[in-house]
């Protein structure tokens, strides 16, 4: 499942949904008015990732009824993928974290520093 952020041609306001078939882009709100449902972790990116697990679940469940039913959206509600302006997955991330300084990583640049260090005679030996 591929979840998405984006606008339309026609409205700039966000969207949050989903891919289908690597092709189109459908929002959960147009998905759920479809079902005549409304589930309250499916409004936006924030609020699906706060919801975890419960707002994959859902969301897996809307997109087997999309996937299943992709005739009944019209132009406005199902977009092809180029046709939307797609948007940073996580529009407020909570933080932002380098994994190049995990201790992982660290270890084996030294070990691959160590490995090519230049020992040349411009060096000064102690």
């Amino acid at each position: 499942m591929k979840l998405v952020t984006f606008h339309t041609k026609t409205s700039q306001e966000s969207l949050f949904g989903l891919v289908i078939n690597e092709k189109f882009v459908v929002s959960f709100a147009s998905i759920m008015k479809k079902q005549g449902t409304f589930v309250d972790s499916l409004q936006s990116m924030d609020s699906y990732l706060q919801h975890l697990p419960a707002s994959h679940a859902a969301a897996k469940e809307l997109m087997q009824h999309a996937v299943g039913q992709p005739h009944q959206f019209n132009e406005n509600e199902i977009c092809p993928i180029a046709a939307v302006k797609l948007l940073p997955p996580v529009p407020n991330p909570a933080a932002l974290i380098d994994f190049g300084l995990t201790p992982r990583h660290l270890r084996n640049a030294g070990v691959n520093l160590l490995q090519r260090e230049y020992t040349g005679p411009e060096r000064e030996e102690r």
